[in-house]
């Protein structure tokens, strides 16, 4: 997964990595002096010895991540967090309440909206679009996308479901909504696509609407391929997009995009 901060000509990138054992959390800073990213490293407060840790998103203000953390019995069930800080140093995550996360299912792809008042996520909860399918390893299940607004005191309203526009009885997941909000990415397999999970995008003209959306356009050869193409985020300035892709091992490598349509993207 790619997950970023970009402030002014600052960048620190939050992104998944396998260490043989789980997944952890780690992060890189560029040096716009030498033009490249330093080393990586793990976040202590935001990973443990034994459960999968994964970061998702990070704020547009660079000050909260939504992560997430499989559960010791099974790795198919996961609760969303949330974590305060910026750069290297991030308290401790705290678990999203219900009705957010569940106890028996997958909660992944959490997103705060810029003004921090809406979450966005993914969810393989029973009432979805489609006959439900929970996620089970690399199948995906029947994911939708769900969206919650915060209401104070730490508690979130009953998520409401994105509708059959962006949902399908495929997987949707990694939402990321724009800074104005008018224009939503995410990956599918549910739409017609080159392969695979494929990013999407759909705007809608009332961004107080949830439910009414464009029909989804896939974003084409260059961030899509006939893998696995997820995570797609769009950096502050507007110039450079970042996303996940599947290569030949099956494991998955970071990408970043130019934001032209001419440009194919590199890897980073």
């Amino acid at each position: 997964s790619i997950h970023y901060n970009l402030r002014n000509e600052e960048r620190h990138l939050y992104f998944t990595r396998h260490n043989g054992k789980h997944e952890d959390i780690y992060v890189s800073h560029y040096d716009k002096n030498h033009h490249k990213w330093s080393k990586a490293i793990p976040l202590k407060n935001l990973n443990t010895r034994r459960n999968n840790e994964a970061v998702f998103s990070v704020s547009h203000d660079g000050k909260k991540l939504i992560t997430y953390q499989s559960k010791k019995q099974d790795k198919d069930y996961s609760d969303l967090y949330i974590s305060y800080g910026e750069k290297y140093s991030w308290k401790k995550p705290e678990i999203l309440p219900e009705p957010i996360n569940l106890s028996d299912g997958f909660e992944g792809g959490g997103f705060i909206t810029a003004d921090g008042r809406y979450i966005l996520f993914s969810s393989d909860r029973v009432e979805g679009i489609g006959e439900h399918r929970r996620k089970i390893g690399k199948d995906y299940g029947n994911q939708d996308l769900y969206v919650s607004s915060y209401i104070g005191d730490g508690d979130w309203t009953e998520p409401v479901n994105l509708g059959s526009v962006i949902n399908t009885k495929g997987s949707e997941v990694t939402p990321f909504l724009s800074y104005d909000g008018s224009t939503l990415y995410f990956s599918s397999d549910g739409h017609p696509g080159l392969g695979g999970r494929d990013v999407f995008k759909t705007t809608r003209s009332n961004i107080n609407d949830w439910e009414n959306w464009t029909e989804p356009e896939n974003l084409g050869k260059y961030v899509n391929t006939v893998g696995h193409d997820e995570g797609f985020k769009i950096s502050p300035l507007n110039n450079y997009a970042y996303f996940d892709r599947e290569n030949e091992m099956g494991n998955k490598d970071i990408y970043q995009l130019l934001i032209n349509d001419n440009y194919p993207p590199q890897l980073k």
